[in-house]
């Protein structure tokens, strides 16, 4: 190939890549990179195999530019410190330490105890509290961990099964389901 071709190859890539960036953003990261990709206008066969986008010097200088690891930083200690909301009732006879050591037993952060009713319409003491949104916390991280490509492909196997055939693995497994029945 001539280094013509070479540069518009590049390009193509380069383009196809910030549009398929560009589409998931425009997405809130909610769509697929495959999807995405297929939008940009690469073929079905490439955007089968978004590894092979996002391994490219092209996806990760965009990705460095847009998700720069400085920005994500910033924005993973803010989603680890992530919280929910919420209250629960009390007697209206327990000390408010009581209340705000057993929220904290839970993993919460008392925040106001007050005397009212609950949803029963019954006398009580209200606790609101905060606590950590996990799962906000871990989408958003693995999100950015799998547009930034750190998420490895290959899984490595140690075992000495690896060199047995079908039918020696077969036999194996019969072998362990009776000693399973037995117990």
């Amino acid at each position: 190939m001539t280094a013509d071709v070479w540069a518009y190859f590049y390009f193509m890539q380069t383009a196809r890549a910030k549009k398929t960036a560009k589409i998931i953003a425009e997405n809130g990261g909610n769509k697929p990179i495959s999807q995405a990709m297929k939008e940009a206008g690469f073929s079905d066969a490439y955007a089968k195999n978004p590894q092979k986008l996002t391994r490219t010097k092209s996806w990760k200088d965009i990705m460095d530019k847009y998700l720069p690891d400085e920005k994500l930083g910033r924005i993973h200690k803010k989603l680890l410190e992530s919280k929910k909301f919420t209250s629960r009732s009390f007697p209206l006879d327990m000390e408010d330490d009581n209340i705000r050591t057993i929220i904290r037993a839970a993993g919460a952060t008392p925040l106001r105890i007050f005397e009212g009713k609950n949803e029963a319409d019954i006398e009580c003491k209200k606790c609101f509290f905060s606590y950590p949104d996990n799962m906000v916390i871990d989408k958003a991280l693995d999100k950015a961990y799998k547009l930034k490509g750190r998420y490895s492909e290959t899984i490595e196997v140690k075992s000495n099964l690896r060199n047995l055939s079908n039918t020696e693995l077969m036999e194996r497994i019969n072998e362990l389901s009776k000693v399973l029945k037995k117990k």
